[in-house]
């Protein structure tokens, strides 16, 4: 990793708090996603919750490679900072929407897709952050989880645009 400046540092720990945030937070998403998807009433393809179950497996690896690169930077990832930053992000009215139990599935996805959208940006600043500073290592990390955000973005928008989930499930 290349040296950084104390206003590059202070930049990478928000950025990476802030996708931690984020990532938790997907993970609580992604689980009540699951709940709906296996629900009999939605009427789910397996495909879909393969899709959903797929996606929180991914979440889950995102928020343990955030954690251990914060912590070799010496942050703390559970600090109350980060905390609030989750909390904030909670509030907001799309992840609300997919939290809220009674929404149907069909009203979940395209909320999911929304959300899925604003993770996609959230890599995708630290992989231009990483090839501002020059550290390879940390891009290609980035990248990676960028390119998994931006599958998951193209399965789940064709099973949306497809409107392959009952509107009046659940």
């Amino acid at each position: 990793m290349p040296t950084l400046t104390r206003a590059q540092e202070e930049k990478l720990a928000r950025l990476l708090a802030e996708r931690l945030a984020a990532e938790r937070l997907a993970v609580r998403l992604y689980e009540a996603a699951a709940a709906k998807a296996e629900d009999p009433r939605a009427a789910a393809s397996g495909e879909l919750q393969a899709l959903v179950r797929l996606h929180l497996a991914l979440e889950l690896e995102h928020v343990s490679f955030l954690e251990g690169r914060m912590r070799a930077l010496g942050l703390d990832p559970a600090a109350p900072e980060e905390r609030e930053l989750e909390s904030e992000l909670a509030q907001r009215g799309l992840f609300d929407l997919i939290l809220r139990a009674q929404e149907p599935l069909a009203r979940t996805l395209p909320a999911l897709l929304g959300a899925g959208m604003l993770d996609h940006a959230g890599w995708h600043a630290l992989v231009v952050f990483a090839n501002e500073t020059g550290d390879v290592e940390a891009r290609d990390a980035f990248r990676r989880r960028l390119w998994e955000e931006h599958e998951h973005l193209e399965r789940l928008r064709a099973i949306v645009s497809a409107g392959r989930v009952r509107r009046e499930a659940a």
